[in-house]
């Protein structure tokens, strides 16, 4: 453990500028003490710093996920209005003849959309002649 500890302490005299001057004393207990002392605090804030961070993460998900059911939430909404305007479109226009000796039986089948100008073709060929 106390090898594990000096390697420790000389990992993070490394990164400082005096490192240059790194001749740490073994068998000073205060110099010891200062470093364990200095890797707990570190330590204690990369935990506060890691458990800020999952929040975060925690609350991007959640909202994410919210989005996402929203959008699915829309999505279905609309597909159930274009339903009901198509079976509402369908119920207000008249059945042709043939549709209805058809579909006596059948009330809930689509209509073939009628166009309102069906003989004008017919009409303006006999008027040319």
């Amino acid at each position: 453990m106390n090898y594990l500890f000096n390697i420790l302490a000389m990992c993070l005299a490394i990164g400082a500028v005096q490192s240059q001057f790194f001749d740490p004393i073994m068998d000073d207990k205060s110099y010891l003490d200062n470093i364990q002392k200095n890797l707990v605090e570190e330590l204690e804030e990369a935990k506060v710093d890691l458990f800020i961070e999952a929040r975060k993460v925690e609350n991007v998900t959640r909202t994410y996920i919210a989005a996402k059911l929203k959008e699915n939430v829309f999505k279905a909404l609309r597909i159930m209005a274009e339903n009901e305007i198509s079976k509402a479109s369908n119920a207000l226009r008249p059945k042709s003849p043939k549709q209805e000796t058809e579909d006596e039986d059948d009330d809930e089948s689509t209509q073939k959309p009628t166009t309102p100008l069906t003989g004008l073709g017919t009409a303006v060929k006999v008027n040319q002649q």
